[in-house]
């Protein structure tokens, strides 16, 4: 490691189990990680998990274009932490990325993914790349031949990435879960406007050869945990409970007796559970406070027999405080209110007029709104309005003007504009892709 401020950690066991941890997430997710520091350097790198692809290691192999990353990772670095909260950004040669603060040892960094496109490459960024790279020293018409061949990932699908790298990097930011590990302020911890994060099974990438029975296996893992955090969400005791065994059962055929492989996959999991309690409209201060707890109560643990038993304690408790908090007029009131925009968002919605619909003030009915799902009620509105323009788009013989008028939206152009700003194409363009 080149920073000094870094050089305790280098055998240290809080690099040690970052390290399994981002190791984790690029084998489920199929994205390169690394922690760096405030200069950029490189501190930890999932390389052996996920190597460059062949458009990084062409810009690497120039001296400029290693140090043109170093700088845009300081700068990713520098952007997150002043926010707070994960920073997307496109690197010096075009490519999207995506950086999320962290304190390690009271020592300030980031975790760096990516680097994807959010659509097909076309001509007109392909020139754009060759301008970027000039100078590198690199062969131009290498670099835009390997771009065609870059993973391309949705917004939701980054969204849903960035939000597990979050979780995990805020959660051992904020609790000291293994000694030395600083606490740092809750306004870090930013959950995305997303709700892929509960169908993320599209995050992996497709295997374009016939998969493995390993792969086949974490495939099968993968869909247990997200059909248990379906059960947490609704409050569902007794089949989560009856789910919890099973997924035990895989990770420890999956990890042998690696204490420290198997508390991995455990944080994992208590993630993904989150985001479960989350959208069951549990609190989010009651589930950090679980989390607190939770990962305090992991790490103690020193024998399988006790992470077994500890694990399903942890769903138990998770299901329990959903059911609690479905009971509550306050979830009845808000999921009335969702209920009524989905009825009615091909008119005009006002929230003065939803909050009469169930019973609450205006202030109260938007506070409450967003704690549960996340989204503002304006930005659900338009939500379900872009999701019912595009079932639209998506079907033969139909305008661009028609999914704007049938969507709730009175102008086309406006409508274009919202529709680009959310999914980073035109409506035009997400036709001719999405055609039934």
């Amino acid at each position: 490691m080149h920073n000094e401020e870094y050089q305790g950690l280098n055998t240290s066991p809080e690099k040690e189990f970052l390290a399994k941890i981002l190791q984790s997430f690029s084998t489920i997710s199929g994205l390169k990680a690394l922690l760096v520091d405030k200069k950029g350097n490189v501190v930890v790198s999932t390389g052996n998990q996920v190597p460059d692809c062949k458009f990084c290691q062409l810009i690497k192999k120039s001296p400029l274009g290693r140090e043109k990353c170093r700088r845009s990772y300081a700068k990713a670095e520098r952007e997150a932490a002043k926010f707070g909260k994960t920073y997307v950004f496109r690197c010096h040669a075009g490519l999207v990325a995506w950086a999320v603060p962290i304190i390690i040892s009271k020592h300030q960094g980031a975790v760096i993914c990516g680097q994807v496109l959010l659509w097909e490459p076309e001509d007109h960024f392909l020139d754009e790349i060759g301008t970027m790279v000039e100078g590198l020293e690199v062969d131009i018409s290498e670099v835009k031949k390997s771009a065609l061949a870059l993973k391309v990932l949705s917004k939701d699908k980054i969204n849903a990435a960035a939000y597990l790298l979050s979780a995990i990097t805020n959660q051992i930011t904020n609790k000291e879960m293994i000694p030395a590990f600083s606490k740092a302020s809750n306004s870090l911890y930013q959950p995305f406007l997303s709700d892929t994060i509960a169908k993320n099974s599209d995050i992996l990438p497709k295997p374009c050869y016939k998969p493995s029975t390993k792969i086949m296996e974490n495939f099968s893992l993968q869909n247990k945990e997200w059909q248990l955090a379906a059960n947490i969400r609704r409050g569902e005791t007794e089949s989560a409970e009856k789910l919890i065994g099973n997924i035990i059962t895989s990770i420890l055929s999956h990890n042998g007796d690696d204490i420290g492989d198997i508390k991995a996959r455990i944080i994992e999991l208590l993630v993904i559970l989150s985001r479960g309690a989350g959208d069951g409209c549990m609190d989010s201060k009651e589930i950090s406070s679980l989390n607190s707890k939770f990962f305090e109560e992991l790490y103690a643990k020193e024998t399988i027999e006790e992470i077994c038993y500890w694990t399903k304690n942890m769903v138990r408790i998770f299901s329990e405080e959903v059911k609690k908090s479905k009971s509550s007029e306050n979830f009845q009131a808000v999921y009335a209110a969702a209920d009524y925009i989905q009825d009615h968002f091909k008119e005009k919605l006002f929230i003065n007029e939803i909050a009469k619909e169930v019973n609450l003030s205006p202030s109260y009915l938007s506070h409450i709104f967003s704690q549960t799902f996340g989204y503002t009620i304006t930005e659900y509105i338009t939500y379900v309005r872009m999701e019912h323009a595009k079932s639209i788009l998506s079907k033969r013989n139909t305008t661009v003007s028609q999914a704007a008028m049938e969507s709730g939206f009175e102008d086309v152009s406006y409508f274009s504009r919202v529709f680009r700003k959310s999914e980073g194409i035109s409506p035009r363009e997400y036709k001719k892709r999405n055609l039934l």
